[in-house]
């Protein structure tokens, strides 16, 4: 790899504050420039969101277009971060990035702007001798909040414009191989009541307390959950169930009012294989028999699983040296790509899951060194047919 190159890209990647449902030109702008070649090919797609200015996916394809084949390869990584300005503990500042102990330490430098960095200076070592099958790099937006970029890529990419059926998603995993992961189903409860002052309980209904069955209900279904062992359990010993999480409930104005309202925020994690309609057809049977109750879909995050025997994970196994590929109980945009685009994903990039969305959030550099050249045989072995 082109390790100054990749480096100053890196560190003008972490500078922008690209969080999650703003909007993102300038990273966007940012990115165009640095992919600017004549051998590759950049389209700005809109990703919706944000208000006027919107938001953006960005896809850079090198080589001959994709065919009904489906040959090379698809990079995969995204551009938004989760907010860092008011997260207590950081000892810099983190949107500068800074080497220190061996250490590149900034928001995004491990989820996954180490991994952009990298696959950007991939695209270009090869620009000036384009392998012979396509290589495609996708830059989503807004994955942190429900992948809702690649979403919508996906949504409106046309139906006669083939993909590689090839997906590598940068996620940190250490550089180890990940055929699949957990999902996310979310969902809100809006629960009624009736306004008043608290002197008068006889004229008003009290949410919180009307909620209270319906909390009762979600911790049940807790229960049972976490009695269940669905078909994947056995990779997943941490957590072999489906999560469910009561993330956040709310209402109430003041201390002297009753609360004409209660809403009450639930994810629930399905492992790969569980039925994703049905887990919300549980969730909303524990609204049932509470006036006027309401459940909102919030949306999913679609749980990934790629076959043991997937000739991209043999690919990845031989290049690689390693035995069977992991698991992970998060999700990412790899569920969107092999669900809606068939796609056999597989998470790979260096940095640690562990590290993400924490404070001095930072990555190994020697390892972050060798996921660039870990990333360059993967490339070759796919893209060009070497080893």
């Amino acid at each position: 790899m082109s390790r100054d190159r990749a480096r100053d890209m890196l560190e003008r990647l972490v500078s922008f504050e690209s969080l999650s449902a703003q909007p993102n030109g300038p990273i966007v702008d940012a990115v165009e420039g640095m992919l600017r070649h004549p051998a590759i090919r950049v389209e700005r797609l809109p990703a919706g969101g944000a208000g006027a200015d919107g938001c953006w996916n960005l896809l850079a394809s090198l080589g001959p277009p994709p065919d009904g084949s489906r040959e090379g390869l698809l990079l995969s990584g995204h551009l938004d971060v989760v907010p860092a300005r008011d997260q207590p503990g950081w000892t810099t500042d983190p949107f500068r990035m800074i080497e220190r102990d061996g250490r590149f330490i900034g928001r995004g430098t491990a989820d996954m702007k180490g991994f952009v960095a990298l696959a950007i200076d991939v695209l270009l070592h090869r620009a000036d001798h384009p392998p012979p099958r396509p290589l495609l790099l996708l830059l989503s937006t807004d994955e942190e909040i429900g992948s809702l970029g690649v979403r919508r890529f996906a949504e409106t990419w046309p139906k006669g414009r083939p993909l590689p059926r090839r997906c590598l998603v940068g996620e940190p995993t250490s550089l180890r191989p990940i055929r699949m992961h957990t999902g996310h189903v979310k969902v809100r409860y809006t629960v009624p009541g009736r306004s008043g002052h608290s002197g008068s309980p006889h004229l008003g209904r009290n949410a919180i307390e009307a909620a209270i069955p319906l909390l009762s209900s979600l911790a049940a279904l807790r229960r049972t959950l976490e009695a269940e062992r669905p078909a994947s359990a056995e990779h997943f010993p941490q957590v072999p169930f489906v999560a469910l999480n009561i993330a956040r409930v709310t209402g109430g104005t003041a201390i002297n009012m009753i609360p004409d309202r209660c809403v009450i925020d639930v994810g629930a994690r399905p492992l790969p294989g569980v039925d994703a309609d049905g887990l919300r057809a549980r969730l909303a049977a524990c609204s049932l028999g509470i006036d006027g109750a309401a459940m909102e879909d919030l949306g999913e995050n679609p749980w990934m699983l790629t076959r043991e025997d997937d000739p991209f994970l043999q690919e990845l196994s031989a290049i690689l040296g390693t035995g069977e590929a992991g698991a992970a109980p998060y999700a990412s945009d790899g569920g969107v790509l092999s669900r809606d685009l068939g796609m056999a994903c597989v998470l790979l990039g260096p940095g640690s899951i562990s590290v993400a969305h924490a404070p001095d959030e930072s990555i190994d550099v020697a390892e972050w060194c060798e996921g660039g050249r870990v990333l360059r045989r993967i490339v070759d072995r796919i893209c060009e047919g070497g080893s």
